[in-house]
């Protein structure tokens, strides 16, 4: 069998994994990192949307940390074309 020009028969990388589809494995707060590799977006970015409050976070200590069930609501709210204030901003 002839192998296609730069592919290989190892196994993936970590790196060249798919994204497990429960990516936090249950944990209900994640750091921004996580979330900027999860949603594509440069690590500044994300702090930016936070501090815009675009991005639902909460500080514990110096570390800030955003919770993976109000993430998942704010992206289904905005595929979904809702333009309303999400409900974190509601006070």
């Amino acid at each position: 069998m002839t192998q296609l020009q730069g592919t290989s028969n190892t196994a993936p990388t970590e790196r060249q994994r798919l994204p497990s589809p429960e990516p936090f494995q249950g944990r209900r707060w994640i750091s921004v990192r996580e979330v900027a590799e999860y949603l594509g977006l440069h690590l500044k970015s994300c702090y930016d949307l936070i501090a815009q409050g675009k991005l639902p976070a909460a500080r514990v200590g110096r570390v800030i940390r955003i919770d993976v069930r109000a993430l998942d609501a704010e992206l289904e709210r905005q595929a979904n074309g809702n333009t309303a204030a999400p409900s974190y901003l509601a006070r």
